[in-house]
């Protein structure tokens, strides 16, 4: 037997903020080794908030989250 999950609007909204606490805390961790050797850098505008590792190339490390209808032009590249 198996069984299929369904989820909500809720519920993957609420994994989707889980997962990006857990990387910025990742991430000020690595903050603070002196020097910032890693590059890390994190913006929140808005609810939206923007992640970098300039010295990383994991996508989890450096990505934009919870940006909102009419808000991405906050977001510079």
């Amino acid at each position: 037997m198996t069984s299929t999950l369904v989820s909500s609007l809720e519920l993957v909204r609420r994994v989707d903020e889980a997962a990006l606490a857990y990387t910025l805390a990742r991430m000020k961790v690595l903050e603070r080794i002196p020097g910032n050797p890693v590059g890390i850098a994190y913006w929140t505008l808005g609810g939206a908030t923007a992640l970098m590792a300039r010295n990383l190339t994991s996508s989890s490390f450096n990505r934009v989250a919870g940006v909102r209808n009419g808000k991405a032009d906050h977001v510079r590249q």
